[in-house]
């Protein structure tokens, strides 16, 4: 064991973590909260000297955050909130659709129920997140239902890959989806549940095909009704125009 490792006490080791992990759910929820816009720069010692803690506890909640998609690093420039574009958003959607109906109609065919009487309860979680106006809980519990379907057939490569496109999705959720939006989701949830439950595949599938289409279609309707969104394309689509004068504005924020 090397001396280092010798010398910590597992009593301060938990103390880091815990420190990482209120780090990180800080920021979720001032992402969540939208007091961090998306591009935001997140500089690791103004972050450390805001919390108190070292640089090493602020890339560890930031690491966490990038392997959730709340969050980017990019090299010689630092850590970033991210920014889904429209064509992300949509194409993440759009595999969602494709690959989640084929493991629903695995799931049915296979599902225990244990693993359904644990769907059942992780739903009354997603109700009562809604009822308690927690977005970042709430986006949470709504995207991890998916990721139990998948965890439940057993294949963990399916799991990433889900867990993948569904944390693709999540920011924008947290972004624009209104409490009201969410109660429709987790209601949404509670129908194809019942689906599952009666073991009709059809009509899970048809079920879920539909919820992702709605949550895609209620993110679009808010983000383009949204005057900060609609200020940042126009913008963008400034500054497609002057390549020169967008670049070198980039490198003064950087």
């Amino acid at each position: 064991m090397p001396p280092s490792m010798a010398r910590s006490s597992p009593h301060k080791t938990a103390a880091r973590k815990a420190s990482a992990a209120h780090i990180g759910d800080s920021l979720i929820r001032a992402i969540a909260e939208q007091r961090l816009a998306p591009g935001t720069r997140l500089v690791e010692e103004e972050l450390g000297a805001a919390f108190g803690v070292s640089r090493t506890v602020v890339r560890q909640a930031l690491t966490r955050l990038a392997s959730e998609g709340f969050v980017l690093v990019r090299p010689r420039k630092g850590w970033f909130v991210i920014e889904p574009s429209e064509n992300e958003v949509a194409q993440a959607f759009a595999a969602r659709r494709l690959i989640e109906a084929t493991l629903l109609r695995q799931f049915i065919g296979v599902a225990t129920k244990v693993q359904v009487k644990a769907l059942r309860a992780h739903l009354h979680d997603q109700h009562e997140a809604v009822a308690l106006g927690d977005a970042p809980r709430r986006t949470h519990l709504l995207g991890d239902f998916h990721v139990r379907i998948a965890d439940a057939l057993g294949n963990p490569h399916l799991v990433r890959v889900v867990a993948d496109l569904v944390t693709r999705t999540n920011l924008m959720s947290m972004l624009y989806q209104s409490n009201q939006e969410a109660s429709h989701s987790a209601d949404e949830h509670d129908d194809i549940l019942r689906a599952i439950e009666a073991r009709d595949a059809n009509k899970a599938v048809r079920l879920m095909d539909r919820h992702l289409r709605n949550v895609e279609a209620g993110l679009q309707h808010r983000k383009e009704s949204d005057p900060v969104a609609r200020l940042q394309q126009t913008l963008a689509v400034t500054s497609q125009r002057e390549p020169t004068n967008e670049r070198s504005t980039s490198e003064r924020a950087a």
